[in-house]
């Protein structure tokens, strides 16, 4: 068992013992007669500040089984606050990134990624919400911390001399072995969703291609070699993972960003497109959905799989562009000092479309486990 787990469930039959309450209320309160040491109420402030000074976007997780409902008592809980209270409304979607699992980031101690299952199960089984992986994947060990780069940023390009085709091909032993001890690996923890049923919104291998309006600017690993190891790289895992390992909880979401990088109807389910237009730019983007449909014959869902700027539902459904779902990038996208941001989607759009007939939040979806579901009393009831 985890060590902090069984520090949790100690604490809990001790306290049954003693007769003592142990309730999430009573951890509440006890967050609230926390005296802080000096500076902390407004570390996360200065540390904000300092990230955007240099560049860099600062993100703060609670990583420690047991603390969430103390936090949640005490002066920085401001921190991690959802932006339900703005607009009334949940995501139905939560977006979560596999990235610290990856075997070249747990050789540099990396933590939180072991959290990232369990708050998939959270978010399936206790809100009845739909899960969405993504993987910035690190190249391999050896590969990384090039050209000035941190280990951190070692799924850039730029950052990490990796050839992916060499490894491919067997030029590259060493390379390719790391490729599947990585895949293995992660199918091992894919397994853990799909033994507790956990449906998955499976997306990796993402924004290969780069920008379609600037060929050959690939900005991930797993596409600076070109389509065609990419396609071998996509359609490897997804034999993997789905023939050797039986996943058969994982939703393909391809975005590759380039038709021509498509890797075959059998190999994806919904094919998506990264959108990041201008600030407050609230058009469809029925350029780059059209795109994306142009990549197979097959009639396919087509969902915006990431987004600054929020597009606006009504116009999206008076331009035929009928994405499925759009999922908003965290910082200044969403949250900026504190609060939700209109930097890049007005607050009267942040409440139109949260609560748009056209926009399905957390509570109005149906039942995820009971299916087959009868569609025409759930459309009729839901009006």
């Amino acid at each position: 068992i985890d060590g902090i787990l069984a520090y949790m469930y100690t604490m809990i039959r001790e306290a049954e013992r003693k007769h003592l309450p142990f309730t999430r209320a009573d951890l509440v309160e006890k967050g609230r007669s926390i005296v802080l040491f000096p500076g902390v109420e407004t570390w996360f402030d200065r540390l904000n500040a300092f990230g955007r000074e240099q560049g860099v976007q600062v993100e703060h997780y609670i990583i420690s089984s047991g603390l969430r409902e103390i936090i949640e008592g005490c002066p920085i809980s401001r921190e991690f606050k959802e932006i339900k209270k703005h607009t009334g409304k949940t995501p139905a979607i939560l977006g979560l990134d596999v990235l610290n699992l990856s075997n070249s980031a747990l050789a540099h101690g990396a933590g939180g990624g072991d959290m990232v299952p369990l708050q998939a199960m959270d978010w399936y089984n206790n809100e009845n919400g739909i899960v969405s992986l993504c993987w910035h994947w690190y190249a391999p060990e050896k590969n990384l911390e090039k050209n000035g780069g941190a280990w951190w940023q070692g799924f850039y390009s730029e950052y990490t001399d990796f050839d992916l085709a060499k490894a491919l091909s067997g030029e590259d032993k060493e390379g390719y072995d790391s490729i599947i001890a990585d895949l293995d690996h992660m199918a091992g923890v894919l397994k853990e969703l799909a033994d507790t049923n956990v449906p998955i919104l499976w997306r990796p291998l993402h924004e290969a291609a780069g920008d379609p309006k600037y060929p050959g600017n690939a900005w991930f690993w797993w596409g600076s070699a070109g389509k065609d190891a990419y396609i071998q790289l996509w359609q490897l895992m997804y034999d993997k993972f789905t023939n050797e390992y039986g996943l058969n909880n994982l939703i393909w979401v391809w975005n590759a960003q380039n038709p021509d990088w498509y890797p075959g109807d059998e190999y994806v389910d919904i094919m998506g497109y990264d959108c990041y237009p201008a600030e407050r730019d609230s058009s469809s983007q029925k350029w780059y959905y059209d795109l994306v449909k142009s990549s197979t014959s097959t009639k396919k869902i087509i969902a915006m799989t990431e987004n600054g700027s929020m597009f606006d539902p009504d116009g999206a459904f008076n331009d035929g562009t009928r994405w499925v779902w759009f999922s908003t990038w965290n910082g200044e996208f969403c949250i900026k000092d504190k609060q939700l941001s209109d930097q890049y989607t007005t607050f009267d759009e942040w409440n139109k479309i949260y609560n748009s007939e056209r926009v399905l939040t957390l509570d109005e979806l149906p039942n995820l486990k009971c299916y087959p579901m009868d569609t025409e009393k759930y459309l009729e009831e839901h009006k």
